[in-house]
């Protein structure tokens, strides 16, 4: 390979530092040493052999980038969620969007290879005037009218709502719990978002819909978002996307159609929450944007939460044991059931090897082996 030293430095540092890695940990994690690593750096030494290819691996992302003297543009979109954001983002939670990053670009591979066409509906919502609730309010109607045609259609299924709009969906565990999900622009894999798994089931749905209003709203102005916990804010961009998240998930008919639905119980709150899979405190909202609580009400219940047997994840249903906890790892990894059933065609049909699919699900092969019987991948053990 040859080499632009200089080209090579910035972008060896940068992502460096990006990560918040020290040179130590970076020598650890791809066993070249630290020496070399500081000279790459410093534009004095060219790498050899599988130098790059090994550095590329652990940052999951292209050797090709490393070696062009071309700008990155999902780079420098990346690079700036992170210096946007310097004091939210830990070490831990910039991988983790790396790496949820790089599960979306190997499902866009995967679809490609095994010629999975995804039917995406064209959806757009052109913004008029400065009411920012009113866009929030009009753009679900408009939204759920298009996938929900049936006039009383509540959707409960919102991630495959979103995702058949062309929005790529991932949950993640983080460990900074005030960040509740990220959006980002993707040349490659297009609009993408990434759920705080450490949420419960009702509050992820909530923050998807918020989510997919940053994807709907605003992606045209700013390449990124991060959005914290908080249901109440002030600024007018946060305000739009809970609107539209509320009159989603809630809208005025189902509102409309609740028995009583001027007077709260804290058990009646808990009831309607879990049947319309939201948290109370979203109910809470919805209700007094629509006039149907005051203040007192509001106050009086907004401490209120949701037992926690009603929050277990659908996709836990009849596991156990060693199965349950696999399950759970891999789902805080942002790896769903699909994503590894795509990756299991694919090395059906020899498109990818057992090593390319330990790297694809973000494991050694030993780990690889190991979920084989549980996922029924199907792995020849003689690879």
């Amino acid at each position: 390979m040859a080499f632009d030293l200089e080209s090579l430095s910035v972008k060896l540092r940068k992502h460096r530092e990006n990560f918040l890695i020290s040179l130590e940990k970076l020598s650890q994690k791809t066993g070249i040493p630290i020496e070399r690593l500081h000279l790459f750096e410093a534009g004095q030494l060219e790498p050899i052999g599988d130098e790059i290819l090994i550095i590329a691996d652990m940052y999951r992302c292209d050797y090709k980038y490393f070696i062009s003297s071309d700008i990155e543009p999902n780079f420098i979109k990346v690079e700036q969620l992170f210096r946007r954001h310097m004091n939210d983002l830990h070490a831990n939670d910039r991988w983790a969007i790396q790496e949820c990053i790089f599960l979306a670009e190997n499902e866009t591979f995967l679809d490609q290879e095994l010629r999975e066409r995804k039917h995406v509906i064209d959806f757009a919502y052109k913004k008029t005037g400065k009411f920012y609730k009113k866009h929030g309010t009009d753009a679900a109607n408009k939204l759920r009218e298009l996938l929900h045609p049936k006039r009383y259609e509540l959707p409960l299924n919102i991630y495959d709502d979103f995702k058949k709009i062309g929005i790529n969906i991932y949950r993640r565990k983080l460990e900074n719990s005030n960040i509740s999900g990220v959006t980002l622009k993707h040349s490659s894999i297009g609009k993408f978002i990434l759920i705080n798994y450490n949420e419960d089931i009702f509050r992820q749905r909530f923050t998807v819909a918020h989510e997919a209003a940053h994807a709907i709203f605003d992606l045209d102005e700013n390449d990124n978002f991060l959005s914290k916990s908080s249901l109440e804010g002030r600024d007018l961009v946060e305000i739009r996307a809970n609107t539209f998240a509320s009159s989603y998930l809630l809208p005025q008919f189902v509102l409309d159609r609740i028995p009583d639905n001027k007077f709260w119980s804290s058990d009646k709150l808990i009831e309607w929450a879990i049947k319309l899979k939201v948290s109370v405190l979203a109910l809470l909202i919805a209700l007094k944007e629509k006039g149907l609580i005051n203040d007192v009400y509001y106050e009086t219940f907004q401490h209120i939460h949701i037992p926690t047997e009603y929050k277990l994840d659908p996709e836990f249903q009849g596991l156990s044991g060693k199965s349950l906890e696999r399950k759970k790892y891999l789902l805080e990894k942002g790896i769903s059931p699909d994503y590894i059933n795509k990756c299991k065609s694919a090395y059906e049909k020899n498109i990818i090897t057992a090593s390319k699919m330990a790297e694809m699900l973000l494991m050694d092969i030993n780990e690889l082996f190991e979920m084989n019987e549980l996922f029924q991948l199907g792995i020849r053990y003689e690879n």
